[in-house]
């Protein structure tokens, strides 16, 4: 685009002062030829005339019109003559002939015929008005201007033609002459662009000429000292950046250890924190409730066998389980899976040993890498205590089945047993959907507590079953 609006500049500077002079050199012959044609017609005229008055002056002179006429049909037939017309000194027609003159452009002339030989130069036009008193009468002669026409058009297609072949040629001229100034002119602009662009690596080809050819060398050198100073600065900036990152690196560095060091004291103080009041809760807890309840149980238990006493002895009993559940979850150092289920173990066992009900365990040994949290171990205890519960008051079974499985994704617990209970028409269904009780309801919502999914299945040949699945992100 560059290029081409050089090009096109240095044609208009080469060919403006051209097109003045051609301008000014054909008006010129324009105006010149049209004066000689005009000047031709004009002589063309004065010789007719003349030719025509000196053969008729004497017949005029005499009233002769019969030579005269023969003198009008002899001369009408030179070229260019379209009529003839005599007139006396006071203008009325003597004689007249005219050819058939349409779409013709004429050219009047009139000379007066005098008692005396007339004079060629006295030829006037019409215009004239003034007459000598000598003048017998006039002669009228048209003299057709198509041939001036045809001659004026020949003459401006020539000229037209001669002026557009120097046109022509002034332009292929200035365009040759040009080429090289505006080869590298656009050599220059070329490069100056991909300069702009940040491509300092780009130089001029040096094809010009004189000055050009100076004026590419200068900017190539000086592209050279804009890419030698850009590698100076990229260094220094490089050299500049990996100082400032080695500093930053080692300063984050140290902010992290520092962070770290501090999230860990915060943690290890809180933890003891949490640890002392927990500990604090579960021995007020103990020595309170728990030695009250113990209390209790130990005096109803002295009391004589009666359904009352039964009825608030198990009371007590379930209270005191259920206390000791708590207290077992708020323990932060009894949280491993393993040891959280081999507790429960052994209180069920204590709880089932005289209702002829068969325990049979089956926990996996990965259970002992898994940690839970307090909140967590008492929501997984919970749903264990319910469900057994829901045997041992409602299922009249025999056998009970607990099972643990650990495929690293996640925990499975299974709670079996082979009582009376079983699914009217279904196979498994969700507890959230069952009217079946508060507990059900309850051991439901502690599972979505725990991020898991529980269900209920019919138990084969007999009885039902309790699966909660713990996803990955809830073991510890």
């Amino acid at each position: 685009m560059f290029a081409s609006r050089i090009k096109t500049q240095l044609l208009l500077i080469s060919l403006a002062p051209l097109l003045l002079v051609m301008l000014l050199v054909l008006g010129f012959l324009v105006g010149t030829t049209r004066d000689g044609i005009e000047e031709q017609v004009q002589n063309r005229g004065d010789e007719i005339a003349a030719q025509i008055v000196s053969m008729s002056e004497f017949f005029f002179y005499t009233g002769d019109m019969e030579k005269l006429s023969e003198v009008v049909e002899l001369m009408i037939n030179i070229d260019e003559l379209i009529s003839i017309k005599f007139s006396d000194a006071k203008g009325r027609i003597l004689l007249a002939r005219e050819l058939d003159s349409v779409n013709q452009t004429i050219r009047t002339f009139r000379i007066a015929i005098r008692n005396q030989d007339p004079l060629v130069d006295e030829l006037i036009e019409l215009a004239a008005t003034s007459e000598p008193a000598t003048i017998l009468g006039y002669l009228h002669i048209g003299i057709s201007e198509d041939r001036i026409t045809t001659q004026l058009q020949a003459f401006y297609i020539r000229t037209l033609l001669i002026g557009l072949v120097a046109l022509l040629l002034g332009v292929v001229l200035a365009y040759l002459m040009s080429r090289k100034m505006t080869s590298a002119l656009s050599s220059l602009a070329v490069t100056a662009r991909e300069i702009e662009l940040k491509s300092l690596t780009a130089r001029c080809p040096e094809n010009g000429h004189g000055e050009l050819l100076e004026l590419q060398h200068i900017f190539n050198e000086m592209a050279e000292s804009l890419e030698r100073n850009e590698q100076h600065m990229l260094r220094r900036i490089e050299e500049a950046t990996r100082s400032l990152n080695a500093s930053v690196d080692e300063l984050s560095q140290k902010n992290e250890e520092l962070a770290k060091q501090r999230q860990e004291a915060i943690e290890l103080e809180r933890s003891k924190a949490i640890s002392d009041e927990r500990a604090r809760i579960m021995k007020d807890m103990h020595d309170g409730v728990g030695g009250q309840l113990v209390s209790s149980l130990a005096i109803i238990e002295r009391e004589s066998d009666s359904e009352a006493r039964n009825n608030i002895a198990a009371t007590l009993r379930e209270c005191l389980d259920d206390f000791r559940l708590i207290i077992n979850s708020l323990n932060v150092n009894a949280n491993n899976l393993d040891a959280i289920m081999a507790d429960f173990k052994y209180r069920l066992d204590k709880r089932i040993k005289s209702l002829s009900i068969t325990l049979h365990w089956q926990i996996d040994p990965k259970a002992d890498q898994i940690t839970l949290q307090p909140q967590q171990a008492l929501h997984l205890l919970r749903i264990l205590q319910e469900a057994t519960t829901n045997i041992i008051k409602h299922a009249d079974a025999t056998r009970i089945s607990i099972s643990l499985q650990s495929d690293g994704d996640g925990v499975q617990l299974m709670i079996c047993d082979n009582g009376n209970c079983r699914l009217l028409g279904r196979n498994e269904y969700d507890a959230s959907v069952s009217s079946e009780g508060y507990g059900l309801t309850n051991m439901q919502w502690r599972a979505r507590q725990l991020k898991g999914t529980i269900s209920f299945l019919n138990n084969e040949p007999s009885g039902l079953c309790v699966k909660l699945i713990l996803p990955e992100f809830v073991i510890h």
